[in-house]
């Protein structure tokens, strides 16, 4: 009789433990409760685009490096094109040599007076102009609305302004943007969940509605069916297959980087529900489109197939004049 006793007070203990509900471990030690933990842990333990150390920790006051920031961006885009191993004099050898080229290639990462300066730490300025030439932002406008716009270097201005004017700059409420401070890593993650609500990283199916931007960066493409999303669809460099749409509402631009095919299956109509706003912003050389005005700065260039969505093309112009320290 005690020994049923003792298994049944031993299995009542069982039930009650494998019932209850543990917090999980937090993916970071210096995370929880940081301004920007959400943002964290959705682009680094979702989508492993900037990663923590091996001690388990973020670091996410830290600033960055040059060369590390342009590791970030092609994970993110996963860029195509390179160019040569001798275009910066400083770069031999360096951990982010390719990264950086692949950027270069890109349009991207401009370096200075020849060298690409990777060891050194990344600005706000550079950081938000290097974020906005890699997915084809700049507005018309340079004025820039902070308490110390005199502070911000030339080069950076017309992107500063439109990546402000789209919402994706939220850590300037006091009026001022800082251009020459480090950015932080928990900034980075930041601008980048500003912009983009949901990654598809791989050939999947996804069926949910989106409230925001969708960018698709896996390689083989992905499909699109039955949702609608409410701001844009970008479809990286990196992405050479196909995204086939499938009764799919676009509200914003499909803007298409790389050489993807984008047919709209069932008919005339991804998006056909907002028909006017059926755009195409594709980065690229784009022979005999003849209403694309063709950039001159070979930096600018991009090959890849037009995109099969009709609508307009833009190409983006890079920046002018004498080169700027550390763009």
């Amino acid at each position: 009789m005690g020994k049923k006793r003792v298994f049944a007070a031993l299995l009542a203990l069982a039930v009650t433990v494998g019932s209850l509900v543990l917090p999980a471990r937090a993916a970071f030690t210096d995370t929880t409760g940081h301004w920007a933990e959400t943002a964290i842990t959705k682009w680094s333990e979702e989508y492993s685009i900037i990663n923590g150390y091996e001690d388990g920790t973020f670091r996410p006051d830290n600033s960055i490096t040059r060369g590390a920031f342009a590791g970030i961006l092609d994970r993110f885009l996963k860029f195509q094109s390179t160019s040569p191993a001798g275009t910066f004099s400083d770069l031999s050898g360096n951990y982010w040599e390719d990264a950086i080229l692949k950027l270069h290639a890109s349009g991207v990462y401009l370096g200075n007076n020849g060298q690409a300066l990777a060891g050194d730490t990344i600005t706000r300025q550079q950081a938000v102009t290097m974020i906005a030439r890699a997915f084809n932002i700049s507005g018309e406008s340079a004025t820039v609305y902070y308490l110390d716009a005199d502070q911000v270097a030339d080069y950076a201005k017309p992107y500063l302004a439109e990546m402000s004017a789209l919402g994706y700059i939220t850590d300037s409420s006091d009026g001022y943007f800082r251009p020459t401070d480090a950015i932080t890593r928990a900034e980075i993650v930041t601008i980048l969940d500003n912009m983009i609500e949901v990654l598809i990283q791989t050939s999947t199916t996804y069926t949910q509605d989106v409230e925001g931007t969708v960018m698709v960066n896996a390689a083989e493409g992905a499909c699109l069916q039955d949702m609608t999303i409410t701001g844009d669809l970008i479809l990286a460099p990196g992405v050479t297959g196909t995204v086939t749409l499938e009764n799919v509402t676009i509200q914003g631009a499909v803007r298409n980087f790389g050489s993807a095919a984008v047919p709209a299956a069932g008919g005339a109509g991804a998006a056909a529900g907002h028909p006017a706003r059926r755009r195409v912003h594709a980065l690229g050389d784009h022979r005999g489109v003849s209403d694309v005005q063709q950039p001159t700065d070979p930096h600018l260039r991009r090959g890849g197939a037009e995109p099969l969505l009709p609508g307009r093309f833009h190409v983006g112009s890079g920046p002018s004049g004498p080169p700027d320290l550390y763009r």
